[in-house]
């Protein structure tokens, strides 16, 4: 399995150790310096808000305006794709990209797997 996602987060609390101004290392991984007042205060803002339909109101308007303010440029899509096969069931793909679905899969009753070995080309 691979993830192009900050590994094993679910929320998007990682904004305050990424983007805040008072989170330049060491004390946080805005290794770019980045100060905004306002980015400052929506990452309070969501921090101190306990309902999830506000904190996504929240963190969107984060969202564009990060986007609107740094030079960077998102390098993925917003899309979740997951390959299966026969031999599981009880995977559910997760809106956030986390891999909570993988805690509840099960073989197939009928299903015997066989090991594939890959072999490269010989020399």
């Amino acid at each position: 399995m691979y993830s192009l996602a900050w590994v094993g987060l679910k929320t998007p609390d990682i904004f305050r150790h990424a983007f805040h101004s008072q989170s330049v290392p060491p004390l946080g991984v805005n290794r770019g310096h980045y100060t905004d007042p306002l980015t400052d205060d929506l990452i309070a803002e969501a921090e101190r808000t306990s309902g999830s339909t506000q904190q996504q109101r929240i963190y969107q308007s984060l969202q564009a305006r990060l986007l609107d303010t740094l030079p960077y440029v998102p390098l993925w899509y917003e899309d979740n794709v997951a390959l299966s096969t026969t031999a599981i069931r009880g995977y559910t793909l997760k809106t956030d990209g986390n891999f909570d679905g993988l805690l509840h899969i099960q073989w197939a009753a009928s299903t015997t797997i066989q090991p594939q070995i890959a072999r490269g080309a010989d020399p």
